[in-house]
């Protein structure tokens, strides 16, 4: 006689929650688990479990308080691989919550954070060593090699770092900037299979889940288990670092951006003194990141952020409520709570977000969109500064209204941009795109006769890297490197001839060409390239026209590009752009200037 359904009894009113103790059992016995109702404040330790839920049938038969209880694939191995010789106390959300009752689930989702900042040991679960098979680790051995290549990389690391006067370093990750690179004691990470291994490692699906930031981010520990192998997450994270910084020879593609991130614009912002993360970084903006992770339910890309410290309480976690009014929600709260305009540079909206039929404002950003990896953090600049008095949000219905300074307006761009054709070499026919920019560039400031401040070149230098070259004394000599290798010869000469290219000091870095490709391909691609009446030139959304608007909108760090809508005064948002002389409130920003002295008038816009 077949055993009868598991189903969940409602939570009594107040912090409770519910604990999986699983039973102890050989490999081959059948999972068997009990599920306890308790009160959050007196619960016992207990391991909560993160994992990615994988396929979403719920395929796998565990036993739960004696009743039969189907469960996904990789929480079932998940259990499998957690159970021990002793009782032990756990916590998932694919069993503790009753995923059939969407009051519950709203409820439950909101009081995660405490869940995992509460937990012993988060245990994460990066699934079997045989498993995935579009990023095989199947070659034996491999997940062997991959942990220890992460181990012996950040044994080099602290070896190299307790090493150095770290007195200059604002934290670690400035010291890591500075190891050399292509180390030979790095011995296993000199044959390409074994970085192939690390790689399949990070591009397991857990890594690219947006609600494992905030679980692994509040965990006082946590420990990553892959097959019956583990390491500390924390070396995971440092690795990944280090990777992304392209620390090692042949890791400039490891998929590992995502982790770092998430640990910078999310984990430090979460970590408590006694957490994992040990060098913490200031806030950015939570949800962006989130956009970088797939959700199975769109509302999560919300959702799973909402038990931030900081966001707790900004609205309610209501799946009853349609994606469009969530964006439009959160968007409203984030506008109240901040006092400021800066969420409208996370806007990243598409040609049918432009249309009087789209489901939100222009103005909302919409969190479950996949956008751009390059996202420079807006904090970073500071716009027009200005008193509060001179600040205008006032938000009623699709309406925003806001003050601001429309200053020029797109004249010429270019296609979308794509990091591949920046990697191309002069074929002795086509001039490298680079080269259209310039020449695009050019004829903008003879067209408006303008004289700039600054050398064009370096004007035109700083747009191709979103102003954000990592080492901004070495940018000139860089670009030239990349220059000499992939454009005519003569665009290279008319360059490498111009007084702004002669070095004032010699440098001790030696020029360094891939390291200026890599940062303009980051910064350009997806994106276009654009230059304004006014002789100026940009880089701005890829959906960008011609006429389009250049705003400074008061309170709002970075220069948006706006397009009239059907009434007189409204507009629509485009999205951020970057242009160099808008970014701070220094002597040649022109539209401060000619704000301050009466030649540009502020306006109350209204933007739909």
């Amino acid at each position: 006689m077949p055993k009868q359904t598991f189903e969940h009894s409602p939570l009594p009113p107040g912090q409770f929650f519910r604990l999986l103790k699983i039973l102890p059992g050989s490999v081959d016995d059948p999972t068997q688990c009990e599920l306890l109702t308790l009160e959050f404040e007196t619960a016992p330790d207990y391991e909560p479990i993160s994992y990615a839920w994988g396929d979403p049938a719920m395929s796998h038969e565990i036993t739960c308080n004696g009743y039969s209880m189907f469960i996904t694939k990789t929480l079932f191995q998940a259990l499998r691989r957690f159970r021990q010789a002793q009782p032990r106390l756990l916590w998932a959300d694919g069993i503790c919550i009753n995923q059939n009752d969407e009051a519950e689930k709203g409820v439950q989702v909101q009081f995660m954070s405490n869940i995992y900042e509460r937990g012993y040991r988060t245990l994460v679960w990066l699934g079997e060593d045989d498993e995935h098979q579009d990023c095989a680790m199947t070659d034996p051995g491999c997940v062997e090699n991959s942990l220890a290549m992460i181990k012996q990389l950040n044994s080099y690391v602290q070896a190299q770092v307790m090493a150095m006067d770290r007195t200059g370093d604002a934290n670690i990750f400035a010291s890591l900037r500075r190891i050399p690179s292509k180390p030979p004691e790095l011995v296993l990470w000199r044959e390409e299979n074994r970085q192939r291994c690390l790689e399949h490692l990070f591009r397991r699906p857990w890594f690219s889940r947006c609600w494992v930031m905030k679980e692994v981010g509040l965990s006082t520990r946590a420990t990553a288990f892959i097959g019956k192998l583990c390491i500390e997450w924390s070396e995971i994270a440092l690795c990944a670092e280090n990777c992304s910084r392209t620390l090692i020879a042949g890791t400039k593609y490891m998929p590992t951006a995502r982790i770092c991130n998430a640990f910078e614009q999310l984990w430090a912002t979460m970590a408590r003194q006694e957490s994992w993360i040990y060098d913490l970084w200031l806030l950015q903006k939570f949800a962006q990141t989130s956009r970088q992770f797939s959700a199975s339910e769109l509302k999560d890309h919300v959702f799973a952020f909402l038990g931030h410290p900081i966001l707790q309480g900004l609205i309610d976690t209501d799946y009853s409520l349609t994606l469009a009014e969530i964006h439009q929600r959160l968007a409203e709260e984030l506008l109240l709570k901040s006092r400021r305009l800066d969420m409208l540079c996370y806007v990243e909206n598409r040609l049918e977000d432009l249309s009087s039929f789209a489901s939100v404002p222009s103005w909302v950003p919409q969190w479950h969109r996949e956008v751009l990896l390059y996202r420079p953090d807006p904090s970073g600049w500071t716009g027009i500064e200005v008193n509060s008095d001179e600040i205008v949000m006032d938000a009623s219905g699709n309406q925003l209204h806001v003050a601001a300074l429309l200053v020029d307006q797109v004249d010429n761009h270019s296609e979308v941009l794509v990091e591949e054709d920046l990697e191309a070499t002069f074929d002795g026919t086509n001039p490298h795109v680079v080269q259209h920019l310039y020449n695009m560039y050019q004829h903008a400031l003879r067209a408006a006769n303008k004289v700039t401040s600054r050398d064009p070149w370096d004007i035109f230098i700083m747009t191709l890297n979103f102003g954000t070259y990592f080492n901004p004394k070495c940018v000139e000599q860089d670009f030239l490197a990349w220059c000499q290798e992939h454009c005519d010869p003569q665009f290279y000469q008319l360059a490498a001839d111009d007084l702004f290219f002669q070095p004032e000091e010699t440098l001790l870095l030696p020029p360094n060409g891939d390291e200026f490709e890599d940062s303009m391909g980051k910064a350009l691609d997806g994106r276009k390239f654009f230059t304004t009446r006014g002789g100026r030139r940009g880089l701005g959304p890829g959906i960008l026209e011609q006429n389009d608007i250049l705003a400074i909108v008061f309170s709002c760090r970075m220069p948006l590009l706006l397009r009239p809508a059907e009434t007189l005064g409204t507009y629509r948002v485009v999205g951020q752009c970057y242009i160099y002389e808008l970014m701070f409130d220094e002597e040649d920003n022109f539209a401060a200037t000619n704000w301050r002295n009466d030649s540009l008038k502020k306006e109350i816009i209204c933007l739909v």
